[in-house]
């Protein structure tokens, strides 16, 4: 019995191209799976860092309550809100807040929690790995990275904004601490919003 090879050259091309294509075809799938799962394992590790940034902007504000309730334990009434440390809020209720309600930056100057005016304003880390914002131009810093976690500027934008939400009987603050950032994952940029509300329970002890 008589074979046709030119029949069965043109089958083993054909079998091989369509081994081809699904060796292909796995290939890029699994290219696929593995480029999204270091994508998404990049997006998680700068949301958690993004949430510990919200989270420190919050913390500061707390710092700064308290810090004037150490220098000013004459007056918590007054005190427990005003801006700045500044000593005129004894006696003093129209001394000015931290309450103003609009967007803020942090300056941590000489070891000590300030609000300053918004402006364009990017968050970097200082040679302590602590996170400072600059008020004005940003300095010329390297982007932070995996070899230099600190003097380093991050991709990160916060602001803290504090509202006056007193009501009858207590002294009260929301914090509102927002942070913005992109990456690689989308064009849209990503946000992350804590919210926290201090109270001035001072007065009443």
């Amino acid at each position: 019995m008589a074979f046709n090879t030119e029949s069965r050259s043109g089958a083993t091309i054909v079998e091989a191209m369509i081994v081809l294509v699904i060796v292909t075809i796995g290939l890029v799938g699994t290219y696929e799976l593995l480029h999204g799962g270091v994508k998404l394992a990049s997006s998680t590790e700068s949301r958690i860092q993004a949430i510990n940034l919200a989270r420190e902007g919050i913390e500061a504000v707390e710092n700064i309550r308290n810090t004037n309730w150490i220098k000013f334990s004459s007056d918590f009434e007054n005190c427990f809100d005003v801006a700045d440390y500044d000593q005129g809020c004894i006696g003093n209720p129209s001394a000015p807040k931290i309450t103003s309600g609009t967007p803020s930056v942090l300056l941590n100057q000489n070891g000590e929690w300030r609000l300053s005016a918004f402006t364009s304003s990017g968050v970097a880390y200082d040679d302590r790995g602590l996170s400072v914002q600059y008020p004005g131009a940003l300095p010329a810093l390297d982007p932070c990275q995996s070899k230099r976690p600190t003097g380093c500027m991050t991709k990160y934008f916060r602001t803290v904004t504090v509202s006056d939400e007193s009501i009858v009987g207590m002294k009260r603050m929301r914090i509102r601490s927002l942070v913005t950032w992109r990456d690689a994952s989308r064009s849209a940029p990503y946000q992350i919003e804590l919210e926290h509300v201090l109270t001035n329970w001072k007065p009443n002890f």
